[in-house]
């Protein structure tokens, strides 16, 4: 055994690869495999990661995001950690790749992840936030709402079920009978970039936002196909954008599925929020989506969301460290657009 600790590189992507597929439990053939990955992880221009090699092969790994984030009004850069797991032989070597992104100069943020991360990180010093992130999803057709009952509660026959219902539209119509919004905006989709700067939240409403940027919005846009399409609908006021929401249509799903993967608004009341969750919806379903997931720690949006017939879900932990800023305690703007959330599932 000869363990050594090394960046993710040209030389070391096929080796990166051949873990990640074993822990996704995925079985790309090498073409598609290597031109996701190589996207995935290193045609990004925000992130790194931190291998442990044993004699050319990746035994343990952690990866992770850099990303603008709202703290106390300042855009201060944070630490999104992912995609961290070993091979059974070598757990003993896989908190060092974590301890490794410790030492780095950014805060770090964790939401969800699995049992064992979530009772792992609060013993590396992780602190908890007082507002967890929380899943929403709202069923367009019956065949979503099918498919919703029977993967929940593991009920057999989900596909028959499916054809069953997938003529059959929810209660909850977008179309003329939708909601009529007081707020007296333009929503379009956004072609030639947005004018992001006019869309930043106020920091007197959250304490910690996350944000996206030109060039988060300009990598996803480069996505595989097989990922699905991403699109962004920029919201105007008296002709000036407010606020954005990023979504991604993922196709390779029956029922598809759509994803409000992140909202971020200059304005902040239910009413605009729901404005923006609506026109987003009514975008996804003319694509074909028969399902929109979404996902906030921010209470207002909840309410939009719930009002817009959202279903909770579920609460995910959300961990801070950093050795420098305390853990924000105040109220939190946090969406799916974190690590590579955006990009689940991945295709099969």
């Amino acid at each position: 055994m000869s363990i050594t600790i090394q960046p993710l590189s040209e030389d070391t992507l096929p080796a990166v690869i051949e873990l990640v597929l074993e822990a996704w439990h995925r079985e790309w053939g090498p073409e598609f495999a290597e031109r996701m990955l190589r996207w995935r992880f290193l045609l990004r221009q925000n992130g790194d990661t931190v291998l442990v090699m044993d004699e050319g092969r990746c035994v343990a790994m952690i990866d992770s995001f850099v990303r603008d984030y709202l703290i106390d009004g300042d855009v201060v850069k944070v630490r999104e950690l992912c995609d961290w797991f070993s091979r059974p032989d070598y757990r003993g070597v896989g908190l060092k790749p974590a301890r490794i992104m410790m030492k780095k100069p950014e805060p770090i943020i964790s939401i969800g992840g699995s049992n064992a991360t979530q009772a792992l990180l609060p013993r590396l010093g992780f602190k908890p936030l007082p507002q967890p992130a929380i899943d929403y999803t709202l069923p367009l057709t019956g065949a979503a709402l099918v498919d919703g009952l029977f993967k929940r509660y593991r009920i057999p026959g989900r596909r028959t079920g499916m054809r069953l219902a997938k003529h059959f539209t929810h209660p909850h119509r977008w179309g003329d009978s939708r909601h009529k919004s007081a707020v007296d905006g333009i929503a379009r989709i956004s072609r030639n970039g947005t004018q992001l700067s006019s869309t930043t939240p106020p920091g007197d409403q959250y304490q910690l936002a996350s944000l996206i940027n030109a060039e988060d919005i300009a990598w996803l846009l480069a996505a595989p196909e097989e990922l699905g399409q991403f699109k962004v609908l920029e919201f105007l006021v008296d002709n000036q954008v407010i606020g954005v929401t990023l979504n991604r249509l993922n196709g390779q799903n029956e029922p598809v599925e759509g994803t409000i993967v992140h909202l971020q608004s200059a304005q902040v009341s239910v009413e605009i929020y729901r404005w923006m969750i609506d026109e987003s919806i009514s975008m996804l379903a003319a694509s074909g989506a028969s399902s929109v997931k979404c996902r906030t720690s921010c209470p207002t949006l909840a309410d939009a969301l719930q009002s817009s017939h959202f279903i909770r879900r579920k609460a995910l932990q959300t961990l801070w460290w950093s050795p420098v800023l305390d853990a924000p305690s105040g109220p939190s703007l946090l969406s799916r657009f974190r690590a590579d959330d955006a990009l689940q599932p991945y295709p099969h």
